[in-house]
């Protein structure tokens, strides 16, 4: 009788815990595009259905073409777009900053500069591989015309690589988690003088 008890209590358990199995080949398979800008400085990895271009040091992505082509203009429902570029110490200065600064210093220095009106209403600081990293999400106005938008910022030994995405308004939840596994497939390549 004792042991129909214990095989009845590890069975329990066995089929308890077989819901509880992740798969971490799942986000790899979520992921399965990639994309390098023009320098082969960044390199990043997108979902199927969205689609990428390459530019000297920046890499445009969306989930639609004409929001590509478009670069984010006009959003309709579903729609997102974003851009990846890196930034050094010539681009902090304007922040008044330098490559020391954390990833939440960058970010408060790009959104107070901004010539647009920017919400955030959340922020989630994160490390991935050897990289520091802020995701935040909100609203940005421009003159009276709303729309949603996701920034990461992640330190790189010589700088910061940006993600700006931009939604409808009431979407940036819906893209949230998206858009922050994107940014952890970034390969950070530095370039080399020459």
């Amino acid at each position: 009788m004792k042991l129909i008890k214990i095989v009845g209590f590890l069975s329990a358990l066995l089929i308890l815990f077989a819901g509880c199995e992740s798969d971490n080949t799942e986000s790899v398979a979520q992921l399965p595009q990639t994309m390098i800008d023009g320098t082969g400085v960044l390199q990043i990895s997108y979902p199927d259905g969205w689609l990428a271009t390459p530019e000297q040091g920046r890499i445009n992505i969306a989930n639609n073409q004409d929001v590509l082509a478009n670069n984010g203009s006009d959003l309709v429902e579903g729609q997102i777009w974003g851009t990846v570029f890196f930034m050094g110490q010539t681009d902090l200065d304007r922040y008044e900053l330098t490559t020391a600064a954390t990833p939440r210093e960058v970010l408060d220095g790009f959104i107070d500069s901004s010539t647009v009106d920017v919400d955030i209403n959340a922020r989630d600081e994160y490390t991935f591989g050897s990289y520091d990293a802020i995701v935040s999400r909100g609203r940005v106005d421009r003159n009276g015309i709303f729309a949603g938008a996701i920034y990461t910022v992640i330190k790189v030994n010589d700088g910061f690589i940006l993600f700006i995405f931009s939604t409808l308004p009431d979407e940036t939840e819906q893209f949230y988690a998206q858009v922050r596994q994107i940014s952890t497939t970034l390969v950070y390549t530095p370039p080399t003088d020459e």
